[in-house]
């Protein structure tokens, strides 16, 4: 940078600023996308939850018991 005239000087900070720049806008991107991919997700999750059987859902209700059928004496 000392090896610089004062113009050259401004062109490097000018430069390192739109690099950070770049890199701030990234950054926030990423998150977004991240962001809408988990409320995507959790909306898909929660329609899945919407659409299970009755039985599937009284069983993860407190308190709900269920039984699993054995199969024909593990033949």
């Amino acid at each position: 940078m000392e090896a610089l005239g004062k113009p050259e000087r401004r062109l490097v900070l000018k430069i390192i600023d739109a690099k950070d720049h770049i890199s701030e806008d990234t950054s926030l991107d990423s998150f977004i996308s991240g962001f809408r991919l988990a409320w995507q997700l959790s909306a898909e999750l929660n329609h899945y939850d919407d659409e299970r059987p009755a039985r599937c859902q009284a069983a993860e209700k407190p308190g709900a018991r269920f039984t699993l059928k054995k199969e024909d004496d593990e033949q």
